[in-house]
């Protein structure tokens, strides 16, 4: 703890929210209390999706409400046992004495989490009342939105009584060790996060990483924890027995050669697939809780902005189409015959991760279905430019174990960055439409933001026209 702290170690307390930090990572949370958090303000798209949960919780209101019945129903009441406190959403007192506790969530399910969350509350509140139920009011999946948005429809009422009492007492040793760990004046022996790039304590959690940390190979999860208890933070040094997917044990070797792996013959085997024109297409997409047009369920997506490059014929001018939707109605129609104007009846549509687009396709034909036709035929001619990365055709230690397109493409064409973009990943655009279409921005700022949007598009198809241009060189 810091000198001129004056908290002392007995003094630290544990909320619930504290609990399910220290579930994900005992590490954080020491950091947290201790202040050696380098990162203590959250992203904007991570405001966002706080202001979404706060829009879910005032929703549910009525469905609260009806399952009060008669009882009287607190919001969000303090509730206190020694060190360890919450506050529940909303707490059910009964005429009898019995107490029932609501928690109201945005997810579209019930998760192991919130049965640890309603566990920990319940331990607390039995401090002074008698609990009794315990649910779970969360986003009803299958609600279609007509009109206005009916809250007795938008949400699912569910009964976590007994898996929440199942947990009770892994909860009761948890918060132990838990409020043990926060009170350590030291962070000795607590266990640290698997990802460097999200941590928001490096200097704790992953101190002095080599140049090759084995936190690059794909899919490693947890062994990324056994290994650093072997004392290995280097690819490298990973033992030949350590048990590894064939995809990890290549980047392995991958990266004790320190040279590419290039099966050339596999690439021109996959250009020669491709057909002309050539069309470079992306979209960018929102999937808010709360549906925000006519004929879309909770998370679906919302398809605001395509890029598309054109080449007609090898070494011909490319040329660009681009849409951002910016009118506060379903964007669907207007980019779904946008697309159809720019792209041709023949020719390969090349696409960065062809699930997604598929899916992005699939919610613009049912939400423009006068276009069906159209998009079943895109659909036929997506081809994925990632699987030459994904499948093993081009391997690079600069890749760092990714297929990703943000990581591809500073290695083959490193005179193309997002860094200097105002906006530079998915995130940051779903949160600039946001802004775009639900603030009130002076014309300055609004310009400037659709500017932003528009040219972050363009450089992913740009960019995966110039990675189409290096693998047409072998």
């Amino acid at each position: 703890m810091p000198e001129d702290s004056s908290v002392q170690p007995d003094e630290i307390t544990l909320s619930k929210t504290d609990f399910l930090v220290y579930l994900d990572c005992p590490l954080h949370l020491w950091a947290a209390k201790h202040e050696r958090l380098e990162i203590t303000a959250p992203a904007p798209f991570q405001l966002r999706l706080m202001a979404q949960g706060r829009e879910v919780e005032a929703l549910a209101g009525p469905v609260v409400r009806d399952l009060a019945g008669e009882a009287e129903l607190v919001d969000q009441p303090e509730l206190v046992d020694g060190p360890f406190h919450a506050r529940p959403d909303h707490l059910v007192r009964h005429a009898d004495g019995r107490v029932d506790l609501v928690e109201v969530k945005s997810s579209s399910s019930p998760r192991k989490e919130h049965e640890y969350d309603l566990a920990f509350q319940a331990l607390v509140g039995r401090a002074g009342l008698d609990v009794d139920k315990r649910y779970l009011v969360y986003v009803n999946k299958e609600y279609v939105r007509r009109g206005e948005i009916d809250p007795r429809g938008l949400f699912v009422v569910e009964d976590l009584t007994e898996p929440a009492a199942a947990r009770r007492d892994e909860v009761l040793e948890q918060r132990a060790l838990a409020l043990a760990a926060v009170r350590q004046e030291t962070p000795l022996g607590l266990r640290g996060c698997t990802d460097p790039d999200t941590c928001p304590c490096p200097a704790l959690c992953h101190p002095d990483l080599p140049e090759n940390p084995i936190y690059d190979l794909p899919r490693l999860g947890r062994k990324a924890l056994e290994l650093k208890a072997m004392g290995v933070t280097a690819i490298e040094d990973i033992p030949a027995d350590f048990p590894l997917t064939d995809t990890q044990r290549a980047q392995v070797e991958l990266i004790r050669r320190g040279e590419p792996q290039i099966d050339a013959v596999a690439i021109r085997g996959f250009l020669a697939g491709l057909k002309f024109p050539l069309y470079f297409l992306d979209y960018e997409t929102v999937n808010p809780a709360l549906p925000l047009f006519d004929g879309y369920h909770p998370y679906d997506l919302v398809v605001f902005q395509f890029s598309l490059h054109i080449v007609e014929e090898p070494g011909a001018t490319p040329v660009h189409h681009e849409h951002l939707a910016l009118d506060p109605v379903d964007p669907a129609p207007g980019l779904a015959a946008a697309l159809a104007e720019a792209l041709g009846p023949h020719g390969s549509v090349l696409v960065w991760n062809r699930s997604f687009e598929a899916r992005s396709n699939r919610m613009l034909a049912e939400h423009a279905p006068e276009k069906a036709a159209f998009f079943a035929d895109l659909d036929a001619r997506l081809v994925d430019l990632m699987d030459v990365f994904r499948n093993g055709h081009y391997r690079h230690p600069g890749f760092r174990g990714s297929a990703s397109l943000k990581k591809v493409l500073p290695v083959l064409a490193p005179g193309m960055s997002y860094e200097t973009l105002r906006i530079g990943d998915g995130e940051a655009a779903m949160q600039a439409w946001w802004r775009l279409l639900m603030e009130d921005l002076d014309v300055g700022p609004r310009a400037d933001l659709e500017e932003a949007l528009l040219v972050y598009c363009a450089q992913d198809t740009a960019a995966m026209m110039a990675i189409w241009e290096v693998l047409a060189g072998f």
